[in-house]
């Protein structure tokens, strides 16, 4: 168990560090307290013990950073599902207990109750997290008239599957979403939306056709309806924001992978994590290791459904991503901040050629 120092200080400096080999294995060696092996002399036999604690630190380093990598979606995952579960603990603002639904009433934006990770401003969210150890959960969704929506199912190693407009239509429909366990079944009509693992997560979204609409996509989405069993946040062993980086990170890791159903395919990767003591056949215990802002204009994506959108003579549209309002006419400006960004291309229902790979997004050029 020891040996897992080496391969915990990997993963932590890997995952925060921007360092170089060199350096990396330099911090590995002393933030693990592991000591240089010092070259024997030409004239001595290599020491039997120090090729055996170097080939364990070796195995260790390497099945602990793959741990760290492989696992990261769960643990973070987890972490925010303590956070919307528990009342006043969501920096965002979004709670509802398990098995029930968070809603969010306004359309997207900084600071709002869904500021997460990529957001769009063309659709309302809501959000659940689903526990489905002991029972399934079903979801209820009306008929929404031909108005897109989608719901997201995310098992906890952030795996998706979809219904909604694009896949299902838009009558009314049941979904029964079943865990690793589950050996019912289900009525002729209800659809079986199975799932990895025995937490899950839902992220619905609404259409809104433009500010006009909001009421009405509002009215929509407060159909939608999901029935489970309820449990206290205390019922689950899940981690504060500092498990990602620190040693209860693999114990987490490890729990999770003892209690959950391995995936087939995986079994060499786990026999390795199962040698340093951090896969589904161990028992890992940390304690027992030695030690953008807001922008002007307030929009924050072009949409095919905004009113002053601009297209020029054959129909295509050009999107200027800068801080200042361009001069050019027959463009459409994004605002962006002086810091990084990413760009999002969304399809919410890709033609044929997307959904082939034929379709070649339009490179993004820097202007003089």
């Amino acid at each position: 168990m020891h040996y897992l120092k080496s391969a915990i200080a990997v993963a932590l400096v890997y995952a925060t560090r921007g360092l170089g080999a060199v350096s990396l294995l330099a911090v590995l060696l002393g933030v693990a307290g592991v000591k240089a092996v010092a070259a024997a002399p030409t004239s001595s036999r290599p020491d039997p013990a120090a090729i055996i604690e170097h080939r364990q630190q070796a195995l260790a380093y390497v099945a602990g950073l793959q741990a760290y990598f492989y696992g990261y979606p769960v643990v973070d995952y987890l972490r925010v599902m303590r956070d919307q579960i528990t009342p006043e603990r969501d920096p965002g603002g979004v709670y509802a207990p398990v098995n029930q639904i968070a809603f969010q009433d306004n359309l997207a934006e900084p600071g709002g109750l869904y500021a997460g990770r990529g957001p769009n401003t063309s659709t309302l969210y809501f959000t659940a997290w689903m526990d489905l150890t002991d029972e399934p959960v079903l979801i209820e969704a009306p008929d929404t008239d031909g108005r897109y929506y989608v719901l997201t199912y995310a098992d906890m190693y952030s795996e998706v599957q979809h219904s909604g407009r694009r896949t299902t239509g838009t009558g009314a429909q049941q979904i029964l979403v079943v865990g690793p366990n589950w050996q019912g079944e289900a009525p002729e009509e209800v659809q079986i939306m199975p799932m990895r693992t025995h937490q899950a997560y839902l992220l619905g979204r609404v259409l809104v056709d433009g500010p006009d609409d909001l009421a009405a996509a509002r009215q929509v989405m407060y159909r939608f309806r999901m029935t489970g069993a309820q449990r206290p946040p205390a019922d689950f062993a899940l981690p504060e924001r500092e498990a990602l980086t620190s040693l209860a990170f693999f114990e987490v890791l490890n729990s999770f992978l003892r209690e959950n159903p391995r995936i087939e395919g995986e079994e060499l990767l786990m026999a390795q994590m199962n040698q340093v003591g951090i896969g589904p056949n161990a028992e890992f215990l940390a304690r027992s290791v030695p030690a953008g802002i807001r922008r002007g204009l307030e929009r924050y994506a072009v949409t095919d459904r905004m009113s002053d959108l601009k297209r020029r003579a054959d129909g295509s549209v050009v999107v200027r991503l800068q801080q200042t309002r361009p001069d050019t006419e027959g463009v459409n400006w994004l605002p962006v901040n002086d810091g990084p960004l990413f760009v999002t291309l969304r399809f919410f229902e890709p033609a044929a050629e997307v959904l082939a790979g034929e379709y070649a997004p339009p490179a993004i050029r820097r202007l003089p």
